[in-house]
């Protein structure tokens, strides 16, 4: 008895697994099959209802196990809680305490990360060159105003990675606080396979250890360039790598181990130096289709989903974008999204394979979804904005005369909210000609930030249109 009454306590005060949804509710984003991003409580809550916990409560002594079982959910769902956030302001510089001007907004700026990190980030995007993308991506991917069919095509889905692609790396450049691509590294890694190697014996009775995810790396998948802050490098080598011809078969771990290759320190990858502790590691996961070596599918997505799992292992975070749907069944491989699941990426589906070039460029590496400021002297507080891609944020807030408490509040993907504050004076009298440079500054560093944000919110409004149309042809 002595042991139930704390187990049943905890049962009584821990909460279901959290589900985290971005945007639109999952169970709209599944009917309609536009957006769809996920996460690991989302997939472990859907296969294990609470009534599913309790199903042979009163058989027998199971009723223990059943109850364990259920506590070890919650708490695992209360552990899962974990990363926080921490805030890198960078404006105004947290060594000023008194804030001297004629304009009483006080400009803000920073970044929202992840606690105990520094804002800093290294990315692979890797990129599906199977022969699959050479099919034409259902759009006008080089906006010459025609729609190119053709195998192999000026709109294949190859062009439509390459494009996003390069796109990406355009928004990289305008973050603020990232001079010459020191705080955000990039690289790009292909992956394929020989179609050779389908049903080969050699790869049956593979055991995907470490070692051989690797080998299957060296062999199927390729370093166009390490990770790298010279972007014009990174651009320059997209640009090439559009006019390559698609070809082969898919190997989702190839692509999945390259990538861990180039992200860790010494295992032989090909960046030129390592990471510091608090960067964090990501992979933009690029594919039309589904994995088939090595040896064949069933085998091929066993093997993606140990990557995906050395990659966790490794403090490597996985975004996954499926390209488009099955052209008979109408569906995703569920390996593109449990890879992510399994990493605690986010998954993003996308109708239309061409649409890669205009979701890749705002979708979000960070983990905080907006964030707001609030002047607790005041009452005052600025509306919810879209932050960066990678979690920078700008907003000006009133001060009043005298100290002033300001909050800056994070909201995550999840809802969730965390918080940080300053306190600063402001006095209205002129300000000194320091404080009018560091203020333009900060104002012009940040203005490509207010640009991507309306990006991010015109692309929003578009795939809400997208949504809406798609329900109106179901009501039809």
């Amino acid at each position: 008895m002595k042991i139930l009454r704390p187990m049943l306590l905890l049962w009584l005060l821990c909460p279901l697994p959290v589900v985290a949804s971005e945007g639109v509710p999952a169970e709209d984003v599944i009917r309609r099959g536009m957006v769809r991003e996920s996460t690991r409580d989302e997939e472990s809550t859907r296969h294990e209802r609470r009534e599913d916990r309790f199903r042979w409560i009163d058989i027998g002594l199971g009723w223990g196990r059943a109850l364990t079982r259920y506590v070890r959910s919650a708490v695992a769902s209360i552990l899962r809680l974990q990363p926080e956030v921490d805030f890198v302001r960078l404006g105004p510089d947290p060594r000023l305490r008194v804030y001297r001007h004629t304009n009483p907004m006080l400009p803000v700026s920073g970044i929202a990360t992840v606690l105990g990190a520094s804002g800093r980030y290294d990315i692979i995007l890797v990129i599906d060159v199977s022969g699959s993308t050479g099919e034409y991506a259902q759009t006008d991917v080089n906006g010459d105003g025609k729609f190119d069919d053709r195998w192999r095509g000026s709109d294949s889905i190859l062009k439509a990675q390459t494009k996003a692609t390069r796109g990406f790396v355009q928004t990289l450049t305008r973050l603020p606080n990232n001079p010459a691509g020191t705080r955000i590294r990039v690289g790009i890694v292909t992956f394929a396979g020989d179609e050779d190697f389908y049903l080969s014996p050699g790869d049956r009775d593979l055991d995907p250890t470490p070692e051989m995810i690797f080998q299957l790396a060296m062999r199927d998948a390729d370093v166009v360039i390490p990770l790298s802050g010279d972007y014009e490098a990174v651009d320059r080598e997209l640009a090439m790598l559009s006019r390559v011809h698609p070809h082969g078969t898919t190997n989702f771990a190839a692509g999945i181990g390259r990538a861990i290759l180039e992200l860790t320190p010494g295992s032989g990858g090909e960046s030129a130096r390592g990471s510091a502790d608090t960067t964090r590691k990501v992979i933009l996961f690029l594919t039309d289709g589904k994995p088939r070596l090595p040896y064949d599918r069933n085998k091929a997505e066993q093997v993606a989903m140990r990557a995906a799992k050395l990659a966790h292992t490794r403090g490597i975070r996985i975004n996954s974008f499926a390209l488009g749907k099955n052209a008979v069944t109408r569906k995703v491989n569920g390996s593109v999204q449990k890879m992510a699941l399994k990493t605690n990426g986010r998954f993003v589906e996308l109708e239309n394979p061409g649409d890669i070039v205009s979701i890749l460029n705002a979708s979000s590496f960070g983990f905080v979804d907006r964030v707001k400021l609030i002047n607790r002297t005041t009452g005052d507080a600025t509306p919810y904005v879209t932050t960066g891609i990678d979690g920078s944020f700008y907003g000006e807030i009133p001060l009043e005369p005298g100290l002033n408490q300001i909050e800056m509040v994070a909201a995550l993907h999840d809802r969730r909210e965390f918080s940080q504050s300053f306190s600063i004076e402001y006095v209205d009298a002129p300000p000194v000609s320091e404080l009018v440079a560091r203020l333009e500054k900060i104002r012009r560093e940040n203005r490509a930030l207010i640009d991507q944000i309306k990006h991010r919110m015109v692309t929003e409004m578009k795939l809400a249109r997208a949504r809406k149309h798609l329900e109106l042809r179901a009501e039809e």
